[in-house]
């Protein structure tokens, strides 16, 4: 009797039975659809896994078999966007005017819409709003790429 495996998207339980794999991705429900996995693909993950195991008997311990278990799913799942909430456009044509070498103080005036038609008070906060998201989104890129070359 060969076995299958099963994800049933709708299934809510903590703890799957033995041979299951257990709910589907946080947040993500789909009304009774439950997917399965061609035995070709399970024999061929099942050899996959073999091998993996003699080449690295590291993956004995449970604690690194999980872990590369979690890598190795992650590699599988398509990137659709990176992660974050997307940035401002106002910043991003700063900054790009910031380096063509247009002078600070006259980008507000380019770069956020009806600028000229706000009163000199709302002016002042959205000009510094501007500068400091300009300063923030540097300063985090310098630590990005600081943490990739490393």
């Amino acid at each position: 009797m060969g076995t299958t495996h099963e994800l049933n998207l709708n299934a809510g339980s903590r703890s799957p039975k033995r041979g299951q794999s257990g709910g589907g991705p946080k947040g993500r429900r789909t009304a009774g659809k439950a997917i399965q996995l061609s035995p070709e693909l399970i024999r061929r993950l099942h050899v996959f896994s073999d091998e993996l195991k003699k080449q690295y008997t590291e993956l004995r311990d449970d604690a690194v078999a999980l872990l590369a278990g979690r890598v190795f799913s992650k590699s599988l799942l398509p990137s659709h966007h990176p992660p974050g909430r997307p940035g401002s456009p106002e910043i991003t044509k700063a900054l790009e005017l910031r380096e063509k070498g247009v002078p600070f103080r006259k980008i507000p005036w380019i770069v956020i819409p009806d600028f000229a038609k706000m009163p000199s008070p709302e002016q002042s906060v959205t000009r510094e709003r501007l500068r400091h998201g300009v300063y923030m989104r540097r300063k985090r890129n310098r630590v990005t790429n600081r943490q990739r070359t490393l």
